[in-house]
């Protein structure tokens, strides 16, 4: 470039072509050229054929070329190709005294080889010089891009989304709603955005879910979930699950919220009937224990008359009765006791599932030893040896009736000797053992074991010990198994809740 047209003065800069000193109370030029130095906006001075005659230093923070570089160059040389042929219809506009451009885009080419988007505002004076005010707004036209891009993403996976979804105005009113409620609701979107969602929300509802929006838009809350009902548009009744989230200005207030809603119909509705039929086995379960409680209650009459009968007439007539005869009432003897053990063992498990459990801190060596002492020679000279055993918890009365059926059990199958001790599990229960030497049970037969009448053969117990036994676990929250002892029998373990030295539970485990 001629340097002889590059302006060297504050004077030439500002009024170019020699227009004389500024008017009274005009700011003076080098005030003026100081202001240009100092924008942040891209301020230039070209010919008309896009030789650059003055750029401020903004132009080398933009674009990365020296001032002196720019000044060697035409615009046009910098120009993107693609925006070459608009650029110099532009240039051929400003040609003309007084032409004006205003906001026209184009891009530059930097120092490294990229390029910059910019906006320029341009007018050709009198002079035949063009004046321009640029801004650089690649960064605006990137951040635009890129909401409208993620604006769209949004739409497209609210518009497929296999959920209910809405944008809401901050009256409830809804702006956009998608296929999906459209479906959920029974209305057509253009019907559902001039509603809003107190009218189909269920009054019972609506309390709730307002107070919870109050708390979304006061910023104390950041999101909520609600299970609430809707009113479908054949009058029927939706349930629903409603997530609610706000989407926010720059000063933190609310502009709308976003509503995602799932039909959850169907799940209610199987939770209904999963509680009803809970509930009837609940009352089912209490009329059969009701029941068993009061047939074996009422069958210990007629049996004790029966049992005194027989043995008055072993007494009065034994010398009278044949061998034969004698024969069938011991055996009549046996089978009325055997059956009262039955009655006694269904009174046992009626009071056990009806039974509150009361836990507290149990020692379980000094609930063996107060049992066997009890006992005594009920277990047949069984040698019970207690080990190491971490604190549990327990109801008393329940612990008792278990171990009393696990060491009958043991002594009816012919075992001698029983080993019991307990370890902690990870699950937070403690594990106890109950190994016996005796013929030990079946895999095939152990987990039909706790079933009613279930018994190894005769003289092994009323089949009522093991199922009473699972029971009593059951109502602690615990596990009951069988497996093969070390000892070479069965092995009988079950499962408690932990207790720690400093615990003084009370409280119930469950009541069935």
């Amino acid at each position: 470039m001629n340097p002889s047209t590059t302006p060297s003065t504050a004077d030439e800069l500002v009024a170019p072509g020699g227009h004389g000193p500024p008017g009274p109370g005009a700011p003076h030029p080098s005030d003026l050229l100081t202001f240009w130095e100092l924008s942040t906006d891209l301020l230039s001075i070209a010919e008309p054929t896009g030789t650059f005659l003055y750029v401020n230093p903004a132009w080398t923070r933009a674009l990365g070329w020296t001032r002196e570089q720019m000044l060697e160059t035409s615009a046009i040389d910098l120009v993107h190709p693609d925006d070459l042929e608009a650029t110099a219809a532009v240039l051929d506009g400003l040609a003309m005294p007084g032409y004006r451009v205003d906001d026209f885009e184009n891009r530059y080419r930097t120092s490294d080889g990229d390029h910059r988007r910019l906006r320029w505002n341009a007018r050709t004076g009198m002079d035949g010089r063009v004046y321009s005010v640029t801004r650089d707004v690649t960064e605006v036209l990137e951040n635009e891009r890129r909401l409208l891009e993620s604006e769209e993403r949004f739409r497209l996976s609210m518009t497929h989304a296999a959920i209910g979804m809405a944008l809401v105005a901050l009256d409830g009113t809804f702006l956009e709603v998608n296929e999906a409620l459209c479906r959920i609701l029974g209305r057509p979107c253009d019907v559902l955005t001039t509603c809003t969602f107190q009218d189909l929300t269920h009054p019972d509802d609506l309390d709730a879910d307002l107070e919870l929006v109050r708390q979304l838009a006061a910023g104390e809350i950041d999101r909520y979930d609600l299970e609430k009902r809707y009113f479908h548009a054949d009058g029927s009744t939706v349930w629903a699950l409603l997530s609610g989230s706000a989407v926010r200005d720059g000063t933190g207030a609310a502009r709308y919220y976003i509503a995602q809603i799932q039909d959850i119909t169907d799940r209610k509705q199987a939770e209904w009937e999963l509680r009803r039929t809970l509930t009837e086995l609940e009352r089912s379960n209490a009329t059969l224990t009701d029941f068993a409680a009061i047939a074996a209650h009422d069958l210990k009459t007629p049996l004790a008359v029966s049992a005194s009968m027989l043995e008055l007439l072993a007494m009065r007539f034994s010398g009278d009765l044949p061998d034969q005869g004698r024969e069938l009432v011991d055996r009549s003897r046996r089978q009325l006791k055997r059956l009262g053990h039955q009655v006694d063992g269904l009174l046992g498990l009626a009071a056990v599932t009806s039974m509150t459990i009361d836990l507290e801190r149990v020692d379980l060596a000094r609930a063996v030893d107060s049992l066997t002492e009890v006992l005594g020679h009920a277990l047949g000279g069984l040698d019970v040896e207690v080990g190491a055993a971490p604190p549990m918890l327990a109801d008393q009365t329940g612990l008792v009736l278990l171990l009393q059926n696990l060491l009958a059990n043991a002594a009816g199958h012919g075992a001698r000797r029983v080993q019991i001790h307990a370890q902690p599990r990870a699950d937070g229960m403690i594990q106890v053992f109950v190994d016996d030497d005796g013929p030990g049970i079946d895999i095939d037969d152990r987990e039909s074991a706790f079933e009613l009448f279930q018994h190894g053969g005769p003289g092994a117990g009323t089949g009522l010990g093991l199922a009473t036994c699972r029971r009593v676990v059951e109502r602690h929250g615990g596990d009951i198994g069988i497996d093969e002892s070390p000892l070479g029998g069965a092995r009988l373990w079950f499962t408690l809740p932990a207790g720690t030295p400093d615990e003084t539970p009370q409280g119930e485990a469950g009541d069935g």
